[in-house]
């Protein structure tokens, strides 16, 4: 009702007061597009949450099978309790997407992983991204001294069922953590504040994020970061999350598996080669890995510019 007494319509063509209570809840919530961005993605952290909460009760439940819901077995990390904790990472990421897609009339598939043909591509380039950033990050690190080859830890049968579960298990961290960030974080928060503010947000975020992690730091969290916004530049030129998807399974696969490098404050269980890194923890990026070291800064740059050289910006970004 205006000061006239008039009454106004509301959305659904209802008849409320202009200044009633009604009237002012729908406005925090609701916007033109519908449910406002800061809600969705409240909603959808709340729905992941308790997806992840439920299914690790569930499991926990089960006799002998709590300790397959924790990542760390004393101070070992190994592919089972990895692959264990990101397949619930998966299940409940999946729902909270399926109910938001449902409430936003989208297709799940909007979340930057279309089924496109190139899906395949696009996965098989960024691992072989993911292998190469990670095994120049090493070399360069061997080649100052602070990288030491001493054998194989793992060989045999055991060699390839260790680097099964640890693909395995390093696709599902891919998987989990772009939909989480680059997928439907990206997608909303770009639809209200624009792309790349978005992508510097979400990315800051998801280094922060990192502390909570063993032995990580704040060069740690920067690195983390850094790689969020690598992950955000190739979906811009691409329009596509398979590449990043790609690349963040690779490079975790070769830190955990190939190289064994430092973990945070864990060291991984089954990995193929048995290697010591020693020097300083600007050199080395400490118990991080060597993107947090001095090498990360020299190869971040060139990464970006590589891409940008072999990844032209498009005139119009594939749906």
């Amino acid at each position: 009702m205006t000061e006239s007494g008039e009454r106004v319509e509301d959305h659904e063509g209802g008849r409320r007061a202009k200044g009633s209570p009604v009237g002012w809840l729908r406005r925090v919530f609701i916007g033109k597009a519908g449910l406002r961005t800061g809600w969705r993605l409240l909603l959808f952290i709340v729905l992941t949450g308790a997806g992840m909460g439920i299914l690790r009760l569930g499991i926990s439940a089960v006799p002998g099978a709590k300790q397959l819901v924790r990542l760390q077995e004393g101070q070992l990390f190994s592919s089972v309790t990895l692959l264990v904790s990101e397949v619930i990472s998966c299940l409940a990421l999946l729902a909270a997407g399926l109910v938001m897609a449902r409430i936003e009339g989208k297709s799940i598939f909007t979340y930057g992983f279309a089924l496109r043909r190139d899906l395949g591509l696009r996965l098989v380039e960024g691992a072989a991204w993911g292998f190469v950033f990670v095994t120049a990050l090493y070399a360069l690190l061997a080649v100052e001294g602070g990288f030491l080859v001493q054998g194989f830890e793992t060989g045999g049968a055991l060699l390839l069922s260790s680097a099964g579960l640890w693909a395995v298990a390093c696709l599902g961290v891919g998987l989990a953590e772009e939909f989480s960030f680059r997928g439907y974080g990206q997608h909303t928060l770009a639809g209200g504040i624009g792309f790349w503010p978005a992508a510097v947000i979400l990315s800051f975020v998801f280094g922060v994020l990192h502390l909570a992690n063993p032995g990580e730091g704040w060069a740690g969290a920067a690195s983390a970061a850094v790689f969020g916004l690598f992950f955000c530049f190739s979906l811009k030129r691409t329009g596509t999350l398979w590449l990043a998807m790609g690349m963040h399974a690779a490079f975790d696969f070769g830190e955990t598996f190939l190289f064994a490098g430092s973990t945070g404050l864990l060291a991984t269980k089954r990995h193929l080669l048995e290697s010591a890194v020693h020097g300083p923890a600007w050199l080395t990026g400490g118990s991080v890995g060597p993107e947090a070291g001095v090498n990360g800064l020299v190869l971040f740059p060139l990464l970006f510019l590589a891409f940008h050289l072999t990844h032209p910006e498009q005139a119009e970004t594939p749906s």
